[in-house]
């Protein structure tokens, strides 16, 4: 069977989901030159597209949404979060991310056993667990590692705004001004 036809298929299935969101990556080229990726998919379908991009460092919080150019686009948890009902008090507030919260099932279902209907009324996040590319650093330690999937990030912040668990950071100003406060108590107390 040629490749078209087996996209043509993949495409007419891929309809029958409307609560599908696609991935749009946010990739470097040189180190300075960004481009959004986006799925085989995306215009074909019509369905939400949504930044998946994290940080390379330590992940604490998540914005839901993110500027590239001239447009803004929803984060992934964000387009999901939308699809939830999920009220976010500030869509430009860099949200904390809650990783007590853990409350995930990874499955490798055998595909003609598994009982699909299990999967009615959830959010399913597709991912690759063992990319080792896109294992993120997180502050806590989950068994021997402090790193874990993307996939997982993604579901932490999703869990984290289901709860809503809203914290948010402290500006930097905020912070020196509760320091300098909280010392001078400490010096008046001696």
């Amino acid at each position: 069977m040629p490749d078209t036809a087996v996209n043509r298929r993949l495409t007419e299935s891929i309809r029958k989901l409307p609560n599908l969101i696609l991935a749009i990556e946010q990739r470097s080229i040189d180190g300075q030159t960004f481009h959004l990726e986006r799925s085989f998919f995306a215009d074909e379908v019509q369905a939400t597209e949504a930044i998946v991009n994290l940080p390379t460092t330590v992940v604490r919080s998540w914005q839901p949404t993110q500027i590239y150019g001239k447009d803004t686009f929803p984060t992934f948890a964000y387009a999901i979060l939308e699809r939830m009902g999920v009220p976010i008090p500030d869509r430009n507030t860099q949200w904390l991310i809650d990783y007590s919260l853990v409350d995930s099932v990874v499955i490798r279902p055998d595909i003609h056993s598994f009982p699909w209907t299990f999967l009615r009324d959830q959010v399913i996040l597709i991912g690759d667990t063992r990319d080792l590319r896109d294992l993120r650093s997180v502050p806590f330690t989950m068994g021997t590692s402090a790193r874990i999937a993307g996939v997982q990030v993604h579901m932490q912040i999703i869990q984290t705004a289901a709860a809503q668990h809203w914290f948010c950071k402290l500006s930097e100003v905020w912070t020196w001004l509760i320091t300098f406060v909280f010392l001078w108590l400490l010096l008046m107390i001696k």
